[in-house]
């Protein structure tokens, strides 16, 4: 599969960037040494190999969900320079 400019400068274009041309070329070369050895990958005979889902055998290394206590809420928002409703105020930042 070729890596054309008109791939390229669609990519520009999606990305919101300039590229020069030398950085054009170099990117276009770059792109096809990489779509070449993806090419190269597909001619290899994977039968009988399993997919790889997971590097590791391990099926669940997540600890089970255990409700623990809380600090209080009230000892939380003592802290606070200002507070609404049970929660932290802090400035607007967004119009």
């Amino acid at each position: 599969m070729p890596f054309t400019e008109e791939v390229i400068l669609d990519l520009e274009s999606q990305a919101k960037i300039a590229l020069s041309d030398a950085e054009r070329a170099r990117y276009m070369r770059d792109m096809q040494l990489l779509l070449n050895e993806v090419d190269r990958i597909h001619e290899l005979d994977t039968t009988g190999v399993e997919p790889l889902v997971h590097l590791s055998t391990r099926s669940n290394v997540f600890r089970a969900d255990a409700v623990l206590p809380s600090v209080n809420r009230a000892v939380l928002l003592a802290g606070a320079p200002r507070q609404k409703d049970g929660c932290f105020q802090v400035p607007k930042t967004v119009e």
